[in-house]
């Protein structure tokens, strides 16, 4: 990785029941609970976004890290 900027993050759920709940729980504990902004939309049962990982001295292979990390623990994701 070892690169600044944003990346395109496309998460897949198991239902579209839900989705709203999951968007605001990512925005809030994934993305602003580390600082970080993201943009983009989704519908149904995926999200496609970008996250705004900041510069190569703010570290982003781990802020993408502790975002991936915060997807593997949810039981309503699929793929990401």
């Amino acid at each position: 990785m070892n690169s600044g900027g944003g990346r395109q993050l496309i998460v897949t759920l198991k239902s579209e029941e839900g989705f709203d709940e999951f968007l605001d729980d990512f925005i809030m504990e994934a993305i602003e609970a580390n600082g970080l902004y993201c943009g983009g939309g989704g519908r149904g049962d995926k999200i496609d976004i970008v996250v705004e990982l900041g510069r190569l001295e703010d570290d982003p292979d781990a802020k993408l890290r502790t975002i991936m990390t915060w997807l593997d623990a949810r039981h309503d994701v699929v793929s990401y």
